[in-house]
């Protein structure tokens, strides 16, 4: 830049003024209301400094243009913050949320965090509210299933093509429950049984001791019951021998009425005639023991 002195002739003088101008450039260029001086577009520029944005509220549709440091103060107040992308960081303290007291659907845009240390809940739900439809209790506490609400729509599985056929519910190895057809199992075979699961059949000389969970008996004994149902192998005869006194005509013994035979020293007796023997205890002889050194044998059959 040229400075103007005294001794500069007028010719000298124009061309440092209007290099001056060129250098300043024109005050018509500058971006503020007034433009008729530099000392006030200075003054007005200041003005504008001075007066800056102080509040957020003020800009209706503020922008980050970097990011946002909050410099260990606190974004408070009430309203949403919505976020598209995602969120890092941590939850530190007690954090409490608020179910939608009318509108539970609601809950599911619920932020969720395994850094809540603890959920303080309120609204309906907290208040002990009782479940309808399927399902009964409060919502404080257990819910139950009612009884005989779980069938096919439930279970979420549909049964074969096969209409009328007996089907099985189990699960096919891969941890999926299915519907088991029986005529796509097909025979059995093997073992004791043949057929299909539909038409089972036991193979012939294939009961025995084990399948009929008795306790063997001894080589001559058959398979009796005490008509309460409960089976077991008994003898097929049992003998007893008595060498009664004279005068005795009475014998307590244990027998199935009409299945005990009677001999007195070797000789049959008749029932009916000799002896009575018709209630399972006791045997009575029509005549008392008159000879000493008597034997009276006993035979029992189908063991009581």
């Amino acid at each position: 830049m040229q400075t103007v002195t005294k001794k500069d002739n007028f010719k000298l003088w124009v061309e440092k003024t209007n290099l001056i101008s060129e250098e300043q450039g024109n005050l018509d260029n500058l971006y503020t209301t007034v433009k008729s001086d530099v000392v006030s577009s200075i003054n007005e520029v200041f003005t504008m400094l001075n007066t800056k944005l102080s509040d957020v509220v003020e800009d209706q549709s503020p922008e980050l243009g970097n990011d946002l440091n909050l410099n260990t103060h606190s974004i408070t107040g009430t309203g949403d913050i919505n976020i598209t992308g995602l969120y890092y960081g941590g939850l530190d303290g007690t954090v409490t949320t608020t179910t939608h007291a009318n509108a539970p659907e609601n809950n599911s845009t619920s932020v969720a965090t395994t850094a809540f240390n603890d959920i303080a809940i309120t609204g309906a739900l907290a208040l002990g509210i009782p479940w309808a439809g399927d399902v009964n209790g409060l919502s404080s506490g257990p819910i139950l299933l009612n009884a005989g609400v779980i069938g096919m729509p439930e279970i979420d599985k549909t049964t074969s093509y096969y209409s009328g056929e007996l089907q099985f519910f189990g699960t096919d190895g891969s941890n999926q429950l299915t519907f088991i057809n029986t005529t796509e199992l097909g025979a059995v075979g093997g073992g004791n049984l043949s057929g299909s699961i539909d038409a089972l059949e036991i193979l012939p000389n294939t009961i025995g001791i084990n399948e009929l969970d008795l306790s063997d008996g001894s080589d001559g004994h058959v398979l009796t019951t005490d008509g309460s149902g409960t089976a077991s192998f008994e003898p097929s005869i049992i003998e007893s021998s008595i060498s009664p006194t004279v005068g005795e005509q009475t014998f307590n013994i244990n027998y199935i009425v009409g299945m005990i035979v009677v001999y007195l020293n070797g000789i049959k007796q008749i029932n009916g005639q000799d002896f009575t023997a018709d209630n399972g205890t006791s045997v009575i002889l029509n005549s008392a023991i008159a000879i000493a050194g008597s034997t009276i044998d006993f035979q029992i059959y189908g063991i009581n």
